[in-house]
């Protein structure tokens, strides 16, 4: 069926509601007055978009809103569809319940049903939001991924060290084995530890596939360590969203530290451990999405306040190890807290994602109880990796090739920083110290879709800075990495985003709120 209305009724809202709210809204009354019936195709995102005069965009983020919603479905390769509506009752946002309840008050999650892996999928769904533009904007610069650069990784360092191992490989090299690290990896890697300030011995060595690894056997050991099965995790929030996915798929219940430009706040981290967190995991440099690192100093005010809550586990997400500009050393050099520091320094952003290989440091029983963990869960991690990447580390050019990718890295973040900085009032920019990711706070009250959709038609695709947090409902910030654009395309980048948020529509903000 055609149906039709006019864009100058439907796009005109004196209370400031998004354009593409606007447009959901209006479909959704066609569907509830029966002008769609269930399996009535919709028009497509650019017929309707040039009816209304509006970016393809905003059809398309209407469209996925009534997905979300369960009003309609879309069908690769066939379009939109209306669907039956579903009876089924909307549960209270966590982010409704009082600011005066303790961690311990509020409502279980997966421990108590079985919505956890639901519970956590609504940040993926927020970012598929990019994917959706960048098919409506394929000439647009692809600012949403914070996978390393190939460019920058030591390619040719880890051929020769695969076929340094390959020609020494043995049969017996292919046997059972365990989750303690082959020898070559011990020798080669503690020179590296100790230069960062992170005091190691060999014993305290287990070689893990990933930081998810880690966290979710360290998750599956807290219980026997802290002696209760109910298990709330301090994170960083805003923070990256595949660790509270994590955290939530095992039932578990997140609680936010709020972040600055030195990382985890010490006053937000002591709240946090009063009301009751007994795991707290923080990253000691290059936080995703803010590129915060720890100062020495904020590194002791962090330590003398975990020191004061002894019963909570840490760990420690060392994922930029290599390629960080930073030294802010470990958690794990305080004699008050080494028992209870679990370190984890992941190889993937400086060497490669696909070596899956995290290095964790614990002291004994610590290290004895991930270590069994490990064995029952996959057993070890393959020594033929292990052997190829102590040769890496152990190959002069390696330091070459990471200086390098600091420098690249740094000299990209800046030329974003700065474009924005220029342009853009004081503070919209997070001071992005490390990492591969630029961290831009919006004025109050901007339409965060329409942002990042005017965003994508200028040239430039962002994340949604709202699954970085724990409960949806922030609308203040959008991610832009750089780890796939060359330094001029992310000054270029930076400019466009500027431009954006400079004519970002902002929707008025009851006084109070």
């Amino acid at each position: 069926m055609v149906w039709t209305f006019e864009p100058k009724h439907l796009l005109t809202s004196p209370d400031g509601t998004p354009r593409y709210e606007q447009i959901a809204a209006a479909i959704e009354a066609a569907i509830d007055r029966g002008d769609f019936g269930v399996g009535d195709r919709l028009p497509t995102v650019r017929a309707l978009a040039r009816q209304l005069d509006v970016s393809g965009a905003s059809v398309a983020v209407a469209y996925s809103l009534l997905a979300r919603r369960g009003r309609v479905s879309a069908q690769v390769g066939r379009g939109t569809f209306v669907t039956e509506p579903a009876d089924t009752a909307v549960a209270p946002s966590p982010a409704t319940i009082g600011d005066a309840r303790t961690i311990r008050d509020m409502p279980r999650r997966a421990s108590e049903n079985s919505r956890s892996l639901l519970a956590a999928s609504w940040r993926r769904r927020a970012l598929r939001f990019s994917d959706r533009l960048r098919a409506l904007s394929p000439e647009a610069l692809v600012c949403t991924a914070s996978w390393p650069d190939p460019v920058l990784l030591p390619v040719e360092v880890l051929k020769r060290a695969y076929v340094r191992v390959a020609e020494q490989l043995r049969a017996e090299d292919l046997q059972y084995t365990g989750p303690e690290p082959h020898p070559d990896l011990v020798q080669a890697v503690l020179p590296h530890l100790e230069r960062d300030g992170v005091p190691v011995l060999a014993d305290d060595l287990v070689v893990m596939s990933s930081i998810r690894q880690v966290l979710t056997l360290t998750l599956r050991v807290a219980p026997g360590v802290l002696g209760t099965s109910e298990l709330i995790v301090g994170v960083e929030e805003p923070g990256h969203y595949t660790m509270y996915d994590t955290v939530e798929s095992l039932g578990h219940r997140l609680v936010g530290v709020g972040v600055d430009a030195e990382g985890a706040i010490p006053e937000s981290l002591d709240a946090v451990l009063k009301q009751g967190a007994n795991v707290v995991v923080l990253t000691p440099r290059a936080h995703n999405p803010t590129g915060a690192s720890w100062t020495s100093a904020r590194r002791a005010a962090l330590a003398d306040v975990l020191a004061s809550h002894p019963a909570a586990l840490i760990l420690e997400d060392d994922h930029f190890a290599g390629i960080s500009n930073h030294v802010p050393g470990s958690l794990l050099a305080d004699p008050r807290l080494d028992e209870r520091v679990i370190y984890a320094r992941s190889f993937s952003k400086a060497m490669g994602p696909d070596l899956r290989m995290t290095l964790v440091a614990a002291r004994a029983r610590l290290r004895a109880q991930l270590r069994d963990a490990k064995l029952v869960t996959d057993g070890w991690s393959p020594h033929m990796t292990q052997r190829a990447l102590a040769a890496a580390l152990n190959d002069p050019e390696l330091e070459v090739v990471f200086s390098r990718a600091r420098d690249s890295y740094a000299e990209r973040r800046a030329a974003v920083s700065d474009a924005l900085a220029a342009r853009l009032p004081a503070g919209s920019v997070a001071p992005s110290a490390d990492g591969v990711n630029v961290w831009l706070r919006l004025p109050e009250g901007s339409n965060l879709l329409d942002f990042i959709h005017d965003a994508a038609e200028l040239g430039v695709l962002v994340s949604s800075g709202e699954p970085f947090y724990i409960r949806p409902g922030h609308a203040n910030a959008v991610r832009l990495s750089i780890s796939w654009v060359t330094l001029e395309e992310a000054r270029q980048a930076g400019e466009i985003l500027a431009s954006a948020a400079l004519t970002v529509d902002l929707v008025p903000v009851p006084i109070g709120v």
